[in-house]
Parts: structure tokens; C-alpha cells; sequence
């Protein structure tokens, strides 16, 4: 079943306009053909109304407002997810160090421990009933019944071609694996993710809109609105820094950073909102 991630949408069931309703609608009519993940914004539903599934989409919370100057962050987050954990293995994969084939059997010595294990190789292909005790071999056959009661009888060097075609992989990897067989770059990558989108995210971002202590106030000591911009500082990010109630002298002499009380008049990449300023209930950019 193909899977399908609907983004930019506040969430579902719909609440909001004909963007949320299509998304509720597809949900429903489309479910048993497609598996569904809905990014929903957490903002636009209660605590008690944050169900898991809805119509058997996978439902996604997001701590931004999905429209807004927020709705760019909102947008990325809901996109890389996607891309990071959106994606489901639906295979029981496990590094082996070496295999062999005798009848109707499969031998693998695993990496973790080295042990040989054997399988039979209608149970590695084959969903076997387990009414079956054992799968019977016979001239070169094997005659089994599956769990749908289906009954089966295959060639054994049959089902050896297939289990090296089908379930069996060589990989080779560049940085190459622990003694796990896990790639090390693939680790690496997996443990730099947040790393990675905080970066993608931070270069887009070109507007900060407010840096004090708290939303409809002045002061700026202690403010931890200092530690997100510098953060983004950090990844190079050219910040405008728009905050209507700081004293521009101040906030540098406090924190080295350069603010405006006015309002910006050019155009910007991305924006973040992180202080609920009244000013910025309306603003137009």
C-alpha cells in the first residue's frame, strides 16, 4: 500500500476551511488504497481532541499554528519529518556473516553472536501454518500448507534461487559497519539529523520578530528569546531583528544585537515569530 503525507493543512477531522475538508474527504475516501500520515497543528486542537488516527491516517502534532508567519516553520518541520520518519521499513532485516544451503534447510551464521542458525526455507519464504509441524521433504520437494490453507509443494532448488533473489542482500559500504553490520554513515546521518534540519531551517530564516523577556513588555533581562537568535547566528543566518517594545540601545549594550523598532519595509525568505508582541497580531510583510 502506497503512503501519503498531506502537509500545510491545520488537521483533521476538518475545523478550519476547504483545504482541511479535502483532507478529510480523502482520508476517508481513499483510505483503504493508501496509507495516510496528516500533519496537524496541536494549537488547533485540544489536549482531550488529539486522537491518534482519524479515518486510519496517522495523525502528526506539531507545536506550530499552521497558518501565520508560523506556518513556513510549521511547513519545514512537517516536511522533514516526512522525510526522516515518515518512512517504514517493512523488512526484518539482520547482518549475516555467512550462509549454506543443505536440503530443505538454510544455514546462517549470524554477525552479533556467530551462531549458526537453521531455518527451513518454506518458513523463510512462505507464511507457514502452525497446524504444520514440520514442512515434509520429498524428492527434491517440499509439501507445505501456508496459513491461508493454501497447500504447496515447490522444488527445493526452487526456492534456494528465490531466497538469494529475494531475501538475501550484499552491501557494501564506503565508511564501512561496526561489528554489527550497521553502516556507519547511515549512523552518523541518523545522529546528526536535528543538527541538519535546524541548519536548513536556520537559513531560511531572515526576520526575528521580537526579543524581550515576555509578549506586550520592555524588558529584556533575562530574555531566552537572546539564545534562539544567537543559535541561529551560529549557522551564519543574516538576521533583522524587529521588536517594537526593546530599546535598541539597550538590547546592545546588553547582548550585542542590533534591533529595530520599526517595522521592516523589505521583503524576507522566511520569518520566526518568538515573542507574541500585540504588534504582531496584524503585521503585513
Amino acid at each position: 500500500m502506497k503512503k501519503v503525507a498531506i502537509i500545510g493543512t491545520v488537521g483533521i477531522p476538518s475545523r478550519y476551511g476547504g483545504f482541511e475538508t479535502l483532507a478529510h474527504h480523502l482520508t476517508d475516501q481513499l483510505k483503504d488504497e493508501f496509507k495516510f500520515t496528516v500533519y496537524c497543528s496541536k494549537k488547533a486542537y485540544k489536549k482531550e481532541e488529539r486522537i491518534s488516527h482519524f479515518n486510519k491516517a496517522k495523525l502528526v502534532y506539531l507545536p506550530f499554528d499552521a497558518n501565520g508567519v508560523q506556518s513556513i516553520v510549521y511547513d519545514i518541520f512537517s516536511i522533514l519529518h516526512a522525510l526522516f520518519f515518515g518512512k517504514e521499513n517493512p523488512y526484518d532485516t539482520k547482518p549475516i556473516q555467512s550462509y549454506r544451503f543443505k536440503n530443505e534447510h538454510i544455514y546462517v551464521e549470524t554477525i552479533d553472536d556467530g551462531y549458526e542458525v537453521k531455518y527451513n526455507i518454506a518458513d523463510v519464504l512462505f507464511p507457514i501454518s502452525v497446524s504444520q509441524q514440520e514442512v515434509l521433504q520429498s524428492e527434491g520437494k517440499v509439501l507445505f500448507e501456508d496459513v491461508y490453507g493454501v497447500k504447496h509443494e515447490k522444488m527445493i532448488k526452487e526456492l534456494q534461487d528465490q531466497i538469494i533473489d529475494e531475501s538475501l542482500v550484499n552491501r557494501n559500504y564506503i565508511f564501512g559497519s561496526d561489528k554489527l553490520g550497521r553502516d556507519y554513515f547511515s549512523r552518523l546521518l541518523l545522529g546528526i539529523r536535528v543538527s541538519i534540519s535546524v541548519g536548513l531551517i536556520s537559513v531560511l530564516i531572515s526576520l526575528v520578530l521580537g526579543v524581550t523577556f515576555k509578549e506586550n513588555c520592555p524588558d529584556v533581562r533575562n530574555t531566552k528569546a537572546v539564545d534562539v537568535i544567537n543559535e541561529l547566528k551560529g549557522f551564519g543566518t543574516n538576521l533583522t531583528i524587529y521588536d517594537p517594545w526593546a530599546n535598541p540601545e539597550e538590547v546592545m549594550r546588553e547582548y550585542d544585537l542590533k534591533t529595530t523598532k520599526k517595522q521592516p519595509t523589505q521583503r524576507f525568505d522566511a520569518v520566526m515569530l518568538i515573542v507574541a508582541h500585540q504588534e504582531f497580531l496584524n503585521i503585513n510583510l
